[in-house]
């Protein structure tokens, strides 16, 4: 009897430590996975778990005013509309006296250094056979790696902290999104029966979300609202990039 109690306790123990550490599914068909990196995270000594890395590409600026700087030199014509990768990937974490360990692998060749941003985090990489591993120790950490000087594929780990009260997809005044890819448009208006659009960890909601006249609504998730696939035209109205 003694040692199934100590059985059960280890147990509870163990269940208690995940469940301060939530990590989120991959994108069907690896959709804007990551080329450059792969992260992986834990939480106290426990086993590390793959971490969703996104990959998105787009143009840094059309001009110097848009960064401050300049770091990319944009200021010189020759390199406007050049063109960046951002690399990120998102967990949520609880703090009970565990910190969380990410390890982060590049797809081809070591790491050799990696610069923690911002510094006032107090967070440094430890550089171990070709992996950098980060320890962080509190929630709300939004963090900038740049890895090995490659100011064009900066990757950012985004630490939140862990959700309260998470719908179900069965409550009618809430729109639920689950993990996955949804394609609403790029002018999805909100019912008038729903009060709350809940974007869960996975999901990936391309388009916009549009609402008139109304009050008390609340947006709230740990997915993605991307703009992925649409483009500015000028004269549109209620969608946010073309006004």
């Amino acid at each position: 009897m003694k040692s199934a109690i100590i059985i059960l306790c280890s147990l509870f123990n163990l269940n208690l430590l995940f469940a301060q550490l939530a990590v989120y599914p991959a994108l069907p068909e690896n959709h804007l996975k990551s080329a450059k990196y792969s992260v992986k995270v834990k939480i106290g000594n426990e086993t590390f778990q793959d971490s969703y890395v996104y990959q998105y590409l787009f143009n840094i600026a059309t001009s110097s005013n848009n960064n401050v700087g300049d770091p990319y030199n944009i200021s010189n014509p020759a390199n406007r509309g050049a063109l960046t990768h951002n690399h990120w990937t998102t967990v949520s974490y609880g703090n009970n006296a565990n910190s969380i360990t990410f390890e982060i692998t590049k797809s081809s060749g070591s790491i050799t250094s990696c610069q923690v941003s911002p510094s006032n985090y107090g967070y440094n990489a430890v550089i171990e056979n070709g992996k950098a591993y980060i320890t962080v120790d509190a929630p709300n950490k939004y963090i900038y790696c740049l890895i090995d000087n490659m100011v064009v594929d900066p990757l950012f780990l985004f630490v939140d902290p862990l959700e309260t009260n998470i719908p179900t997809a069965s409550t009618s005044t809430i729109q639920y999104f689950g993990p996955g890819i949804h394609t609403i448009g790029e002018k999805w208006t909100i019912p008038s029966n729903i009060s709350e659009v809940y974007i869960a960890g996975g999901a990936y909601v391309k388009g916009t979300i549009f609402a008139s006249n109304r009050s008390n609504i609340t947006i709230r998730g740990r997915g993605i609202l991307s703009a992925e696939g649409y483009e500015y035209r000028s004269g549109s109205t209620g969608i946010p990039w073309c006004e």
